[in-house]
C-alpha cells in the first residue's frame, strides 16, 4: 500500500537529513485526538475522496515547505515546518469515515499516523520512514478502493493509491 506515496516522502526526508536538523527538547505530551476513529459507516467513494484529499493537502504543504530553504536555518523551525503537514494528515485521515469492512484497518492506520506525527513533532525525522509503512487494507478492499482512487484527481495529485 502507498507505494507511490513512499516516494513522495523521499524529498522531505532527504532535505531534513541533508540540512542537519536536530531534535527538539520539547517533552510535552501529544494532545491530538484520533478524531472520528473510523465510524465504519462511510461509502467507498467518500472515504477515498477524504483520504486522497488529506494526502494531497500534505503533499502541497510539503512542497511549500521545501520550496523555501531559508526555513531550514533553525532546527526548531525545521521541526515546526515539517510537523504541521503530518499533524494535519493524521487528523484528516483519522476523521475520514471508512466503510464497515475497513473500520479496524482505518483505526490501525490512524494510530500509526498519529504516532509518526508525534515523533516528527519531537524532532525524530526517522519517523518519516514509518509513515510510508501503514498497514495494508484487507484483501479485496485495496482493489476496490484503487479503482476509485485511479479516477480521483486528489489521489493522482497527492501521489497516493491503495495498492498493496
Amino acid at each position: 500500500m502507498f507505494q507511490q506515496w513512499r516516494w513522495a516522502l523521499a524529498l522531505p526526508v532527504a532535505a531534513v537529513v541533508l540540512l542537519g536538523a536536530c531534535g527538539d527538547d520539547d517533552d510535552s505530551g501529544d494532545s491530538r485526538s484520533v478524531g472520528n476513529s473510523g465510524g465504519g459507516t462511510g461509502s467507498d467513494e467518500k472515504y477515498v475522496a477524504d483520504i486522497c484529499s488529506a494526502f494531497k493537502k500534505m503533499s502541497d504543504s510539503l512542497t511549500k515547505v521545501t520550496s523555501d530553504p531559508s526555513k531550514f536555518s533553525d532546527p526548531k523551525q525545521v521541526i515546526t515546518q515539517f510537523s504541521k503537514p503530518f499533524e494535519q494528515l493524521a487528523k484528516d485521515f483519522a476523521n475520514a469515515n471508512p466503510p464497515k469492512d475497513l473500520k479496524e484497518w482505518h483505526k490501525e492506520a490512524s494510530k500509526t499516523l498519529n504516532q509518526g506525527s508525534a515523533a516528527i513533532k519531537k524532532g525524530d525525522f526517522e519517523a518519516l520512514q514509518s509513515l510510508g509503512e501503514l498497514p495494508d487494507p484487507p484483501k479485496g478492499a485495496d482493489e476496490r478502493l484503487s479503482k476509485i482512487a485511479d479516477k480521483n484527481k486528489d489521489c493522482q495529485d497527492g501521489n497516493f493509491d491503495f495498492k498493496n
